[in-house]
């Protein structure tokens, strides 16, 4: 004999059997009583943790008309769907759910422009629907993380005053795309219509419209730009402007770029973003630095550090080298790398061609690798050439010139799995190659030839060729022109652009090198030789037909 099912009520007309909602045939007018129980519906989901039956879902779906103008501007509505977001698990499979049913598109019309909407590149996996609610999906991932990389997000997420605030934004984040191009400012419209029919209140509006409008910034600059600029976090911090804000922005960049498909988020990226958060955190928390005159706090740091390696290296050698380093230099070298890089000029004035320092760390997704050797014309590209050689993946580089002629080449760098290099016979072949063409004992293109013949060839047309861009700034930095390549990416591209920059005499003072997919962006902050920026329109014209040339001929 067949065991009869009992129902247990749990309010509004559902019911609950073997932990799934039901509505039963006596109560089909329920959604007809009140519409609003089609977002409740969904909210009894979530807190008690069933699932919805199929007969439930049928008559969501039969009663959608009922989500009209005035079931979207209803408070109680606007109640409900804020407390499915402040949820800390299951908003995500929740909102698949409403989304499914028809309930999210009705009560947010606008989401279904990007419904089943491809990204036609091969850096995003997911549909734009799909991949909102995949950063909801990240998002819950966080809490119960043991990751020690991720702490720091897991610890924000988990002390966010309005976690709703963050959702919202993710959820109207991408939904510019189905109007074209331009996404973030069409979408801050967008979502300022949805939010204003809503009638959340104004600080909340305001904080998800800047998060909308903001969500691609946080990245662009922690990759693309110069993190020891003041100047620029200063101005990102103004813009930013509580910590509330910069925290939902961090974690938002995070959750964003993980949510764009596999292997794009890496420990690089993470350590730059860190990097940029915890100076922004500091200028939001402490106010902007008094208008101390630059050469002032230059004077000032110099004194802390010959006081401080006087004793190791001589206070006159110390000041010395000071005094023939930029004023950058100065402002932004710690005494640890500093002592570092006296350690390699020792070894370059007792006769050595050229010294390399190379220092793992495994937990920030890098490997760093000085190089201290005599200043010569093409030294930074002869160091490109030979990590390129060996395969070393570059992130970024800083280049210093002492005014005797001695340089200092900085450079973070990766394997091929984007993890830090830690195979000491890597750097000991790359140590005696980068002698060998110092020396001029070997060119960097024999040794190319030599180790990687692969990068030899002209790169062939692809089915969806990138166009090579270059686009110059002359405003972000007040020392430097900014140069932004875009190309398609290929093994050797940074050496082919370092090789002709150096060819056209533009110096190169730090060199920042991102990859999406299948596309590289390389970013280049330089000078003529006399230290002014770029400036002349036939100059940039120039170098620009110079680089798009270099890019699609490859390694002659």
């Amino acid at each position: 004999m067949m065991k009869r099912l009992r129902a247990r009520d749990i309010g509004d007309d559902f019911v609950e059997i073997h932990r799934r909602i039901h509505i039963l045939p006596a109560q089909q007018a329920c959604f007809r009583d009140d519409p609003v129980r089609l977002l409740k519906i969904f909210w009894y989901r979530l807190e008690m943790g069933y699932e919805l039956s199929g007969e439930a879902k049928e008559a969501i779906r039969s009663h959608l008309d009922l989500i009209d103008d005035g079931f979207r501007r209803s408070n109680r509505a606007l109640g409900f769907f804020l407390a499915i977001l402040r949820a800390p698990q299951g908003v995500a499979e929740t909102l698949r759910q409403m989304y499914q049913c028809g309930v999210l598109a009705g009560y947010v019309p606008e989401f279904a422009r990007i419904a089943c909407l491809v990204q036609f590149d091969y850096y995003h996996r997911y549909t734009v629907d799909e991949h909102t609610f995949v950063l909801l999906d990240v998002l819950e991932s966080l809490r119960g993380t043991e990751d020690p990389r991720l702490q720091e997000f897991r610890r924000i997420a988990g002390e966010l005053r309005k976690p709703e605030v963050l959702k919202l934004a993710i959820l109207l984040h991408d939904i510019g795309k189905g109007e074209g191009h331009g996404h973030s400012e069409r979408g801050v419209a967008i979502a300022e219509t949805v939010l204003a029919r809503m009638g959340l209140p104004p600080a909340d509006t305001a904080a998800v419209v800047f998060l909308v409008a903001q969500h691609l910034t946080m990245a662009h600059i922690a990759e693309r730009r110069d993190l020891d600029d003041e100047r620029l976090i200063i101005e990102f911090a103004r813009l930013v402007g509580s910590e509330e804000l910069l925290r939902m922005l961090y974690l938002f960049t995070y959750l964003d770029i993980n949510a764009v498909g596999p292997q794009v988020w890496t420990d690089w990226k993470g350590t730059l973003l860190w990097e940029l958060f915890i100076k922004t955190h500091t200028i939001l928390t402490r106010g902007v630095p008094e208008g101390e005159e630059e050469h002032r706090r230059a004077r000032s740091l110099r004194a802390a550090l010959v006081a401080d390696l006087g004793g190791e290296f001589g206070a006159e050698t110390v000041g010395q080298h000071l005094d023939l380093m930029p004023i950058r230099y100065l402002l932004n070298t710690s005494s640890a790398k500093v002592a570092q890089h006296l350690q390699l000029i020792d070894r370059v004035r007792r006769g050595e061609p050229v010294a390399v320092h190379w220092s793992a760390f495994p937990l920030a997704g890098y490997s760093e690798v000085l190089v201290c050797a005599p200043g010569a014309p093409g030294r930074f590209t002869s160091v490109v050439g030979t990590l390129t050689a060996h395969g070393i993946n570059i992130l970024s580089a800083q280049l210093f010139s002492r005014a005797d002629g001695v340089m200092i080449r900085a450079f973070q760098v990766s394997d091929g799995r984007g993890a830090a290099l830690q195979d000491e016979s890597v750097w000991h072949r790359f140590d005696r190659d980068l002698r060998g063409v110092i020396l001029g004992q070997v060119g960097v293109r024999d040794l190319i030839k030599t180790l990687r013949r692969d990068l030899l060839a002209k790169p062939l047309p692809r089915p969806r060729e990138i166009q090579t861009r270059v686009e110059f700034d002359n405003v972000v930095s007040d020392r430097y022109t900014v140069i932004d390549i875009r190309a398609q990416d290929r093994l050797g591209l940074l050496y082919v652009i370092a090789s002709t920059l150096s060819g056209l005499d533009v110096d190169v003072a730090l060199a920042k090198i991102a990859t999406e997919t299948d596309q590289a962006v390389d970013v280049f902050y330089v000078t003529e030789k006399d230290g002014r920026k770029v400036a002349e329109p036939a100059r940039m014209d120039a170098i620009r037909r110079a680089l798009v040339h270099a890019v699609a001929e490859g390694i002659a």
